[in-house]
């Protein structure tokens, strides 16, 4: 198996990019000799996982894969311009794609002499295949239900996730225990959230970010979705709430002491070591730092707990303005709160008294709102031209099978694709955080950010509300509404 590192270029104008690809590598123009040519973006979970999946990948099939690994998020747009220009000898990418769907609605392209209806193969084969002996689950089967709903794009696949997991507050568990925190400190609200950072700003700063590639940005939504619910914000992906805005900027506030006085300064790497040196207590950060930060890991004990509930969550509940106080009425959303997670426990507890079904219901929608899903933009996708569309296929669908996730899952110490193998994973040593880590995702209380709706992803909502359409009705329905608009 050959590997190979590409410098990263620019994005260049089109009609000059098979040029720059010839003078950078000979490969990219005379074509490679391998049976199939794998370009990947190397982020946290690095590519170690995909390297063994394809040996072993290999071994089975007689084919000679080369993997062409790029370092870094900024990479992403060298990912891009290849596969834009239509002249990339790549038959598969593992990147992480910003409006993904985007090049799906452009429509079709023309390369190689040949006529495509869009930039990306149809993968809808490939999700549909059963992958595994004795069994009927096919990978769409086996794919965790949130990731296959934001994989899907006006009923099609596209690409398919290599990373899954979940991220939000992690937490050092050394750093916790030397405060003499205890499990019943962990906060349930987000009030009681700000309470403690109060408490322990003097000895040590209550969260850590970089600045320079912060995750809040990510992580905000999920107090969207706690306050407004789950169907609000299926319909308005992109909405701003107020409330919501109100704890990430308490949490960011540079005055406070909710932060680390070097988070403004500090690239993302160098905030995970000082995090996991005990320089904080909580970090937002993913199912990917114990693989990204091996060199700090041991350093100490990691977890991740769930978002506490918005505390403004009061404001839609049937108590608000009748317990006295704002700390009453925090005290009864802890009680409920208590309740749901007792309920998720399998436990039978008695009800809260002076709450209503419909509040019952609100609060455990929003407890459920606990993690941000994290692999959701992390996409491997084949180019429609490429010259080996059906080894790249079956590549994909090795990798999903119950072998390739489970050389995923090794390789990674306990990290998981976004799927269920239809038999179980062998016992392996985990840390702490990888079983923390696992346990959130298997609670399945995550959520999905991604708008992909024509409107946001194509930027024409604007021009629907300054001439009265609804936004609502573009999908399924865009040629005639930019012939409406006069967009076409």
């Amino acid at each position: 198996m050959k590997r190979s590192v590409k410098g990263i270029f620019k994005k260049a104008l089109p009609a000059c990019l098979a040029v720059v690809f010839c003078l950078m590598s000979a490969s990219a123009c005379a074509g490679s000799n391998a049976d199939l040519v794998i370009t990947a973006l190397q982020l946290g979970y690095g590519t170690e996982w995909l390297e063994a999946m394809a040996e072993a990948y290999e071994a089975e099939h007689d084919i000679d894969i080369e993997i062409r690994t790029r370092i870094g998020i900024g990479s992403q747009p060298t990912l891009d311009s290849e596969i834009d220009s239509k002249a990339s000898d790549t038959d598969l990418f593992f990147g992480k794609r910003g409006w993904f769907a985007e090049e799906v609605y452009q429509g079709s392209i023309f390369a190689h002499g040949q006529s495509y209806p869009c930039l990306y193969a149809n993968l809808d084969d490939v999700w549909g295949d059963v992958v595994d002996e004795g069994t009927t689950l096919t990978i769409a089967d086996k794919m965790d239900p949130t990731y296959a709903e934001a994989f899907q794009i006006e009923g099609h696949y596209y690409s398919i996730p290599w990373a899954g997991g979940v991220y939000g507050i992690v937490r050092n568990v050394s750093v916790w225990e030397e405060l003499g925190l205890t499990d019943a400190d962990v906060p349930l609200t987000t009030n009681q959230l700000f309470d403690l950072c109060d408490e322990i700003k003097g000895d040590v700063a209550p969260f850590i970010y970089s600045l320079q590639e912060e995750y809040y940005t990510g992580w905000s939504p999920i107090f969207f979705g706690q306050y407004e619910g789950v169907q609000n914000v299926k319909n308005f992906m992109n909405g701003i709430d107020p409330e919501a805005m109100k704890v990430i900027q308490t949490l960011l506030d540079a005055d406070n002491g909710y932060q680390h006085s070097a988070s403004s300064g500090v690239d993302f790497t160098t905030m995970q070591g000082l995090f996991l040196r005990g320089e904080a207590l909580f970090c937002i950060n993913g199912s990917w730092l114990e693989n990204e930060a091996k060199a700090n890991f041991s350093e100490s004990r990691t977890d991740v707990i769930k978002t506490p509930v918005i505390s403004s969550l009061v404001n839609r509940l049937s108590f608000h303005d009748q317990l006295g106080s704002a700390d009453a009425e925090d005290d009864k959303l802890i009680e409920l709160i208590q309740y749901v997670d007792a309920v998720d426990a399998g436990q039978t507890p008695e009800q809260p008294a002076g709450v209503t079904e419909d509040d019952i219901r609100k609060v455990t929608e929003a407890r459920h709102y606990a993690y941000m899903a994290g692999g959701i933009d992390h996409q491997a996708y084949i180019p429609a031209y490429s010259a080996h569309l059906e080894e790249a296929k079956d590549f994909l669908r090795f990798m999903y099978s119950d072998e390739g996730m489970t050389i995923y899952y090794q390789t990674l110490s306990g990290a998981t694709l976004p799927a269920t193998p239809t038999t179980a994973y062998p016992e392996i040593e985990m840390s702490e955080f990888r079983v923390s880590m696992n346990q959130a995702t298997e609670e399945g209380f995550v959520y999905d950010r991604e708008p992909k709706a024509r409107y946001f992803v194509l930027g024409k909502i604007s021009a629907c509300f300054e001439n009265d359409v609804d936004p609502a009705e573009v999908n399924g329905k865009w040629d005639s509404i930019q012939e409406l608009l006069g967009l076409n």
